[in-house]
């Protein structure tokens, strides 16, 4: 039997960083999933939007942050998200990222490469150091997306979203294309020193007026994660996206990466 763990030991990626002059950049254009916090749904989101890019003939090549990414199709796993096994130093984060992006390319001649983060992006308490989002922040500098989806909570204020939009752009130079949204509503309360996350159904008249808020306020597209028409249209977005940097909004046409 092959037994595989989710794991990116040091001795691993000093070896990779030793050769990493032999890849050529990245060529295909790179769309990230970030998020406003943990528990929202982002790991859904990279999944739907791969199958429904598939489905419409493109061909995906995809690392993920959860443990079990592989299983689920990705083509790395870089397992930083809880209970990570990762025992590197940040400084490493985006070298290896960064080769690892190089050689996929090359190797899948992918038309489109997704990255998914995880928690949150900017700290809410910058006096709180166990909750600063470091690893995110090296992921979206080693995976450098060309453009991002974020996903935000419904109870989210939205300064703290306007922050997350503000700070992607100025660290990854990408902006967000879209909002993407659970249809359950989180009610956090403190209990025997832990914080208890209780999702609630939201009535869909309740997520229609969130989405609603949302695109007025931020002047992009939001949907529901879990909706069909939802997904639909998230892949949508970002097909006119970057065939629309290419001068041309025909879904067969290259698309366009900034990437140098």
């Amino acid at each position: 039997m092959r037994i595989h763990y989710p794991d990116v030991p040091l001795g691993v990626v000093i070896d990779t960083l030793q050769r990493g002059h032999e890849e050529p950049s990245v060529d295909a254009p790179v769309l990230g999933v970030f998020g406003t916090s943990s528990q929202q749904g982002k790991f859904t989101v990279q999944l739907a939007l791969r199958r429904k890019l598939i489905e419409k003939g493109y061909r995906v090549a995809q690392i993920g942050t959860e443990h079990h990414s592989e299983l689920f199709g990705m083509d790395l796993a870089f397992p930083m998200g809880y209970a990570s096994p990762l025992k590197l130093p940040l400084q490493f984060y985006v070298p290896y990222l960064d080769f690892k992006m190089r050689e996929m390319c090359r190797k899948k001649k992918s038309e489109i490469i997704l990255v998914g983060s995880q928690s949150g992006t900017i700290p809410y308490d910058l006096f709180e150091h166990d909750t600063h989002p470091l690893p995110t922040i090296a992921f979206l500098l080693g995976t450098k997306p060309d453009a991002c989806i974020l996903v935000v909570n419904s109870i989210d204020p939205d300064e703290y979203v306007q922050d997350t939009l503000n700070a992607i752009r100025a660290l990854g130079k990408a902006p967000t294309i879209m909002l993407a949204m659970s249809d359950k509503e989180k009610h956090i309360r403190a209990a025997y020193g832990r914080t208890i996350i209780s999702p609630r159904q939201m009535s869909q008249e309740e997520i229609q007026q969130k989405l609603l808020h949302l695109e007025e306020t931020f002047a992009i597209p939001a949907v529901e994660i879990v909706s069909e028409a939802g997904q639909q249209r998230m892949a949508e977005t970002v097909i006119r996206h970057f065939s629309a940097e290419n001068g041309t909004t025909n879904e067969d046409a290259t698309w366009s990466t900034s990437r140098k």
